[in-house]
């Protein structure tokens, strides 16, 4: 099984496509054509460079992308996937093509994954969702998934990206932690706290500070500014 969508004609062969392009290049120089098939023979040769380039300007950054790359057909096969996703799944994308995207979700996750797949496949519009995917290793790793249905040579199906977020849930757990903390200091300090800015209109304060220098009811609306 190749990384490639040969059912529909994406696989371009570099090599070939450049041997193409030489033997119009030598037609060129050697001016045995009338004008104008020389002029068009020129610009076929051109069509060809530009091809080239943009395969391999593609094929750059699907290599580059952090983030996983895929196509999958509306039956849940996978029908490309880039090849970061040995960095995040630990398999080559040859263990990965032609399989349903089922074989990397936990069972307890079935339901959940394939009504937002079918909704992936069904709207028009972009889909993003969080969910798990299973390592090659068996772990699981916390995933945003990117996708939109797309259609190619007439053939309708999902294309997305899938980044790992397990970094992002680490940093929000750690600010949900310290956000707690300043909570239960801030609720239950018995010093007065306030917060001011540099006009002195007072945003926040807590109950002892509100209490020992509002001179207000705890209905006071805020910001308002400190007496001098």
């Amino acid at each position: 099984m190749t990384n490639s969508i040969a059912e529909n004609k994406l696989s371009i062969k570099v090599d070939e496509v450049e041997e193409l392009r030489s033997l119009l290049d030598e037609l060129i120089e050697q001016n045995i054509l009338s004008d104008k098939y020389q002029n068009l023979l020129s610009n076929l040769s051109e069509s060809f460079f530009d091809l080239i380039r943009e395969n391999t300007d593609l094929n750059l950054l699907t290599i580059s992308s952090l983030d996983v790359i895929f196509r999958i057909s509306k039956t849940g096969k996978l029908l490309y996937i880039s090849p970061s996703c040995q960095d995040l799944l630990g398999y080559n994308a040859d263990e990965i093509v032609g399989k349903s995207f089922a074989n990397f979700i936990p069972k307890d996750k079935f339901t959940s994954a394939f009504k937002t797949m079918a909704k992936l496949l069904r709207e028009k519009g972009i889909i993003v969702f969080n969910g798990d995917i299973i390592h090659k290793s068996g772990s699981t790793i916390p995933v945003e998934v990117t996708g939109r249905l797309v259609e190619v040579y007439g053939k309708q199906m999902g294309q997305g990206a899938i980044r790992d977020i397990s970094g992002r849930l680490i940093a929000e757990k750690k600010l949900r932690s310290s956000e707690n903390t300043f909570k239960t200091i801030w609720e239950n300090s018995l010093d007065g706290m306030r917060l001011t800015d540099e006009n002195g209109i007072v945003y926040m304060c807590n109950v002892v500070n509100f209490r020992r220098f509002c001179n207000a009811g705890h209905d006071r609306v805020y910001p308002y500014r400190l007496r001098k």
